[in-house]
């Protein structure tokens, strides 16, 4: 069975009266900010990286181990893909602006 790895951040800043957390919409649904791991760089890194690619934003990764793990499998064609996320708790810099746009 081929396997697909995937990094996500949940991502969130404090504000002066909230917790604001980011989502973004993948047009098959909105999450988490993910992308899928194909670099070289230890996971950490290359999620944020990708998260940095994806959204414009800097932030600190708040956990060094998964905050939690979503597991599934896809079938394409006669080919079975096992696919893992793997999401970390990160914290955006409160001074940012987010330009709210679908990816």
């Amino acid at each position: 069975m081929d396997e697909e790895i995937y990094g996500g951040i949940v991502t969130f800043r404090y504000t002066k009266d909230n917790i604001e957390l980011l989502l973004v919409n993948y047009g098959d649904g909105t999450t988490h900010p993910k992308s899928k791991l194909e670099g070289d760089d230890n996971i950490e890194m290359e999620i944020i990286k990708e998260f940095y690619n994806e959204t414009g934003l800097s932030m600190i990764v708040a956990s060094l181990q998964p905050i939690y793990q979503f597991n599934s499998v896809e079938r394409v064609g006669k080919t079975k893909i096992k696919k893992s996320i793997y999401y970390f708790a990160g914290i955006a810099d409160l001074d940012q602006e987010v330009l709210l746009r679908d990816v």
